[in-house]
């Protein structure tokens, strides 16, 4: 975690998703609401809609949804409809760029964070 959640080239977006929905997970709801705007401002400022990175923008816009809907999966679930309708439109390629690096894909990790929520 250390090495790449400071990295500059991409590598650092997967591990950050990744600790926001362990945080959720753990039912440690403060510390996922301010790991997903960091994640949700990341994504602002550094991942454009339409790049090579769309898919890994709209998971994070997705995940900021499950903060919005104060961690409630049902309505998580409903908030982010749109943008994970989004993300299958565009399948995962394996493509040399880091900032899409998807070890486990988005759709499951999407499963994984509903878990962590109320409901």
């Amino acid at each position: 975690m250390p090495t790449y959640s400071k990295d500059k080239r991409g590598m650092n977006i997967p591990v950050l998703i990744v600790h926001a929905i362990s945080l959720i997970f753990l039912k440690r709801f403060d510390e996922a609401y301010n790991r997903m705007m960091a994640l949700d401002k990341y994504a602002s400022r550094h991942l454009k809609e339409g790049e090579d990175t769309f898919r890994s923008y709209c998971f994070i816009k997705a995940l900021q949804q499950i903060a919005l809907a104060d961690f409630s999966k049902n309505a998580a679930r409903e908030k982010a409809k749109q943008l994970l309708k989004a993300v299958a439109t565009k399948p995962l390629q394996m493509i040399n760029a880091p900032h899409e690096i998807e070890i486990v894909p988005y759709e499951h990790l999407w499963d994984m964070a509903l878990e962590g929520c109320a409901d």
